[in-house]
């Protein structure tokens, strides 16, 4: 079997894409992250790689707009509301 496309939703900095480029190398990598400041490290990261394409928006099951809950850790940032232990971790 032969990966040819990887779809890295949520990409964050790029931990994930980097990490299926060296693997699969002659993979077209499609990267899509809402946040723009991670959108950004992530085009510094791996921006100069030709199969590779980035966009700055999430992805779900319904066309419209929605807020994220940011987390300074921003793995950790998501659409589900954040509880204050999750806030100060």
């Amino acid at each position: 079997m032969s990966i040819r496309t990887v779809l890295d939703i949520g990409a964050n900095t790029g931990q994930f894409a980097s990490q299926f480029q060296r693997l699969l190398p002659d993979a077209r990598l499609y990267s899509f992250e809402p946040l723009e400041d991670c959108y950004n490290e992530l085009l510094k990261r791996m921006g100069h790689i030709p199969k590779f394409r980035a966009f700055n928006f999430a992805l779900g099951d319904i066309n419209g707009q929605a807020q994220i809950y940011r987390n300074d850790y921003t793995p950790s940032s998501s659409l589900l509301s954040m509880e204050k232990i999750h806030k100060e971790a």
